[in-house]
């Protein structure tokens, strides 16, 4: 991930604060009461913060409210951004000390540092990518059984990151190194291989990660020079399926999860049990509700598109993705077998998920996706973050 600076990580923030409370807000600039409920706990706050700072009736514009959200993440900031020469740097440790202090500052944080590395032509870079690749053929060569993006991109400069060979991994982006150790893990399990090039694609210089197991799945992550994330794909039979919403969405198949080797519990009913056991409370709300959205699939019953509103631009975006993909697999997708009908989360449809952060007694926290099915089919994943940062399934709690 390349440096940013704590004033373009701010201009970003305050871009990413205007434009959700401008969501909220609707069709004129201020946001209501009713409205500010529907913003992140973070920018709930900072809305909350110009009522009591303005005094009885005050309106909080959106401009009023991107500015006391730049300011009150400036305060948090300035607390683990340590004085000295790299000070007007933000860093991938402090980003990490300020998702600790505040899990909902940190994520917003963490999608302006993106914004802000990115610069001016990210979403046009992620554009011309998926146009690329898209139009692209993953037909295996007759000859060599190994299609164009394996064997090498026209011009591109294959990598050789394998970690027993450290000098190659020198120069190259913290962020591409996580997307192809990630993957990797296949080659080590003896299920797949994955290859790593760094190429011109659309007059972009970016980092291509390919990735196909032993099976018909394969996995595609392009990130560029800086190693800023623009796309991610999930392929089957030499054809895409569809593109991320949330880059590195496709790391939480069950391929990949089980390389991990998740814990697996089961959900206790006593409160005290519960406790001992590290378990969330039973009336655990977290702080974003997914009550209702589509999850589309394929005729195979692969897994497409994921339109779910409260997900998209969340905070939590990653870990609701991730979570959705893999209880797809695990026991969603068993009930569209044959159907054509896309699968409704609500209350009253297949179910609702519950994201946030847990603290268990031994104070290890937790990114946690709780699962309340229809039927017996609920579950609650605990995540963490392995080295590189890279979201990781601890362990799974049924609780059918």
């Amino acid at each position: 991930m390349p440096r940013v600076t704590v004033k373009d990580a701010a201009q970003a923030l305050q871009q990413l604060a205007s434009e959700r409370g401008q969501a909220a807000a609707g069709t004129n600039t201020t946001v209501s009461r009713q409205e500010q409920a529907t913003l992140d706990p973070f920018l709930s706050a900072a809305a909350e913060g110009v009522r009591t700072a303005g005094g009885k009736n005050t309106r909080v514009t959106v401009a009023a409210l991107a500015e006391r959200a730049v300011a009150d993440a400036g305060q948090v900031w300035a607390q683990h951004n340590a004085p000295g020469p790299g000070q007007k740097f933000l860093s991938q440790a402090e980003l990490q000390a300020v998702a600790k202090t505040d899990p909902a500052l940190g994520a917003l944080s963490k999608l302006a540092y993106l914004r802000a590395s990115q610069g001016a032509g990210g979403a046009d870079a992620k554009a011309d990518v998926v146009a690329y690749f898209s139009g692209l053929s993953f037909e295996p060569d007759p000859d060599t059984g190994w299609n164009t993006v394996r064997a090498g991109l026209p011009g591109s400069t294959k990598i050789d990151a394998r970690p027993i060979f450290p000098e190659q991994r020198v120069g190259v982006p913290a962020n591409v190194l996580t997307s192809f150790d990630c993957f990797y893990r296949l080659e080590q399990a003896d299920v797949g291989g994955a290859t790593l090039q760094r190429a011109k694609v659309s007059g972009h210089d970016v980092y291509v990660v390919y990735a196909s197991t032993d099976g018909d799945d394969a996995y595609l992550e392009v990130l560029d020079k800086k190693g800023a994330p623009l796309a991610s794909a999930r392929l089957s039979g030499n054809q895409i399926v569809s593109w991320d919403e949330a880059f590195g969405r496709d790391r939480f198949t069950q391929t990949m999860v089980s390389l991990d080797e998740p814990a697996q519990e089961e959900g206790l009913s006593d409160p005290v049990e519960r406790a001992a056991a590290g378990q969330i409370p039973a009336d655990w709300a977290g702080d974003v509700t997914l009550s209702q959205g589509r999850l589309h699939y394929d005729a195979y019953s692969q897994l497409g598109k994921i339109d779910v509103p409260a997900l998209e631009g969340s905070p939590r975006q990653e870990l609701g993705t991730a979570a959705l993909q893999y209880l797809w697999e695990r026991s969603l997708r068993d009930r569209v077998v044959g159907g054509s009908e896309p699968f409704l989360l609500g209350a009253v449809r297949e179910g609702t998920m519950n994201l946030g952060t847990f603290t268990r007694a031994d104070g290890q926290t937790y990114e946690v996706a709780n699962w309340r099915d229809i039927d017996d089919a609920s579950f609650t994943l605990y995540f963490d973050r392995a080295e590189g940062g890279r979201l990781r399934l601890v362990s799974e709690q049924s609780n059918g």
